[in-house]
């Protein structure tokens, strides 16, 4: 599905999102298509996130979010996969930080409204 978002200045979006990947860009028209697990967040696009999938995160894939400092992570993935395992959603927890697992579009979206909002928020995106 492709959308439009008007951000002002340069903050990175989810301008489209389909099965397999997920197009982030700029207010500025450059974009970068991803196919592999990523980090978006306003200013920063982590493309070579070596996490495997929502399920198979561990606690060594987490240090590129935890230093983003975000009050609120969105994890976009498959229909079938919606919940990080308890020893990840306890390491959220003990930094204070909410975590949201859900389908890949609806992240997508959910993300850039807390991005319209101004608010700190990181989406972990497993387009694959």
């Amino acid at each position: 599905m492709r959308f439009t978002l008007d951000t002002p200045g340069e903050f990175n979006a989810v301008r489209s999102y389909s099965a397999g990947s997920v197009t982030v860009g700029s207010g500025s028209g450059s974009e970068r298509t991803l196919q592999q697990p990523c980090i978006v967040t306003r200013h920063v696009v982590i493309s070579d996130w070596p996490a495997p999938s929502l399920a198979g995160l561990q606690a060594e894939h987490l240090e590129a979010v935890f230093e983003l400092r975000p009050q609120i992570v969105i994890a976009g993935t498959s229909a079938r996969e919606r919940f990080a395992t308890a020893d990840i959603r306890r390491r959220f927890r003990e930094r204070g930080i909410a975590l949201e697992g859900m389908e890949l579009g609806a992240a997508c979206r959910t993300y850039n409204v807390l991005l319209q909002e101004e608010r700190l928020v990181v989406a972990m995106l497993f387009p694959c």
